[in-house]
């Protein structure tokens, strides 16, 4: 066989494997279409459809991970379906599991002023920070102030978040997980008054009856526990409540804001350190309650969080998991992903979306609303348009080479 043979035959096997690559090509394509022209086709449906029938990356010669398909359009944060049943339901319990700890947060609250030492057999104890640090009277009320600038960060933030109500549903269960925690501690061991200043308004609580007792729980309740609105208790001291919301507040707001506002994150941790210097600062607490809470504030937060972008309850033996875990597990089961910062105006689709690619409808005060089939349609169309220009740029690679191959054909005959 001589050397040109031995080339044309080079060439006709690499042609044929080009060709072979163009059928695959035409094939996922078809498929695609057939997919897409379903009413009920998702992403979700449609990456599945391409790993199973066409495994897409294999006829590119290329298995590292940053192939474009597989990274930057099916596993990209804003294409995922974060819940797969979003339950408005769950929010719900959530949000009666929350005001059912803050009652009986206030109930233990007022058992708690009852069995409040006396101050005259039991003065304050020593505090390594309070005994150095003077007395501040306004103090408590600029902590409370801080926490309602937090907490109208985090509300603007729920306004605008695109998962708001998993947020919400997140927020509930945490804070209402730690002030049942905060509950068994303040009953269980009643510690004296942090300073001598609380000797005028801090004596033992005597209550007539039980009624008397429900009102007082009922305006503790009402009033948030906050001196601002006109509540004095005392006796609730392991561990803080206040340290407890300003440490919750901060890490939502850290971890559910765009990473790119440094400065907001930056502003939510010194209203953090600030509040509890002022918590400090006025003497209504023992350091160690605002060690305690912002320790059992933080943990419970970062853990809760890690089991939830783990996706520990889609792993072989969750059960172990959604024993140990059964609230956790109840709240977060349908969740796949880790939640991404997508913002949006509220009751509006405000993404860029070309008005030929999907129906546009109108709602009574003329704002533009978007279906969800729509927007899914929208980028399975892009994903389409993606592989069409795969197919003709190896197209031209092939007519290309075709060309090639008989111009040298022809200068051989010669």
């Amino acid at each position: 066989m001589g050397v040109t043979q031995i080339g044309l035959r080079k060439r006709i096997l690499f042609l044929s494997s080009i060709w072979r690559h163009q059928v695959k090509i035409k094939g996922c394509e078809k498929q695609l279409l057939r997919f897409i022209d379903g009413e009920n086709s998702t992403v979700e449906t449609l990456s599945s459809k391409i790993s199973n029938h066409s495994d897409v990356h294999k006829f590119t010669g290329d298995d590292d991970s940053n192939y474009p398909i597989k990274n930057s359009f099916l596993n990209d944060d804003n294409f995922e379906v974060v819940e797969e049943n979003s339950n408005s339901w769950r929010l719900f319990i959530s949000a009666l599991y929350f005001l059912f700890s803050t009652c009986v947060t206030s109930f233990v609250m007022v058992l708690a002023h009852e069995r409040l030492p006396d101050i005259s057999k039991y003065p304050p104890l020593p505090d390594l920070f309070l005994d150095n640090l003077p007395h501040i009277s306004w103090g408590f009320a600029a902590a409370e102030w801080v926490g309602v600038i937090l907490s109208i960060i985090w509300l603007t933030i729920l306004i605008f978040h695109k998962y708001r109500l998993i947020l919400l549903r997140r927020f509930f269960v945490l804070m209402g997980t730690v002030l049942l925690l905060r509950s068994v501690t303040m009953i269980i061991t009643s510690l004296s008054v942090p300073g001598k200043h609380l000797a005028d308004y801090c004596s033992p609580y005597v209550v007539q009856n039980q009624s008397e007792r429900l009102k007082r729980v009922l305006h503790i309740w009402l009033g948030m526990g906050m001196s601002i609105s006109g509540i004095q208790t005392c006796g609730d001291y392991m561990f803080s409540g206040h340290t407890t919301c300003l440490t919750l507040l901060n890490f939502f707001i850290t971890e559910y804001s765009p990473r790119k506002l440094q400065v907001l994150h930056t502003f939510s941790w010194v209203l953090n350190l600030f509040g509890v210097f002022f918590i400090l600062a006025c003497h209504e607490h023992y350091s160690i309650d605002v060690f305690i809470a912002i320790y059992v504030s933080s943990r419970l937060f970062l853990y809760y969080h890690c089991l939830a972008n783990s996706n520990i309850l889609h792993q072989p033996g969750m059960e172990r998991a959604m024993t140990w875990f059964p609230l956790f597990s109840f709240m977060e089961y349908d969740i796949k992903s880790v939640v991404p910062n997508v913002f949006e105006i509220p009751f509006r689709y405000t993404k860029s979306c070309d008005k030929t690619d999907g129906d546009i409808s109108s709602d009574k005060n003329g704002v533009n609303s978007f279906d969800n089939k729509t927007l899914n349609n929208n980028y399975n169309k892009h994903l389409i348009v993606y592989f069409i220009k795969i197919q003709s740029l190896l197209q031209h690679l092939y007519f290309g080479i075709i060309q090639e191959f008989d111009k040298r054909k022809g200068n051989t005959v010669r």
